[in-house]
């Protein structure tokens, strides 16, 4: 696939993994909107990616609905398609496997579940509108 122009939308950009995977698209000549809960740490790291010209950075919490939406929204006003959609958010848990409450365990999954169904189910109607992208 070739990336150069194309719009990917990663969520949890901010750090670790995700910043890197939007640094590699960014190097290959992709557009990007970076996703963070922060926005402050969003646009931190879309300096430290250094394509401010080919970027978005947006605060954004995948667990709402409403948000994945604006965030929809914004993406097609810049840019006016979504190729790519990247879900890597989610939240870590400083705690020990045998001392961990399942239930905090299971809203770091929920996270990324929402926002893979919401973004897929997106990312479906946006391919057939420009016959064109992936999920």
């Amino acid at each position: 696939m070739e990336l150069a122009g194309k719009v990917v939308v990663v969520t949890g950009a901010s750090m670790g993994i995700g910043e890197a995977i939007a640094k590699i698209f960014a190097d290959h000549g992709a557009n990007l909107v970076l996703l963070s809960r922060d926005a402050g740490r969003a646009e931190a790291a879309r300096s430290r990616i250094a394509h401010p010209a080919r970027s978005l950075a947006l605060s954004c919490d995948v667990r709402n609905r409403e948000e994945i939406d604006r965030v929809i929204s914004l993406t097609l006003h810049h840019f006016d398609r979504i190729d790519v959609w990247i879900n890597n958010a989610g939240f870590g848990l400083r705690d020990s496997v045998a001392q961990m409450d399942m239930g905090s365990r299971d809203a770091g999954g929920s996270s990324r579940d929402e926002a893979t169904r919401h973004g897929d189910n997106h990312q479906y109607f946006e391919c057939r509108r420009s016959h064109s992208g992936g999920i």
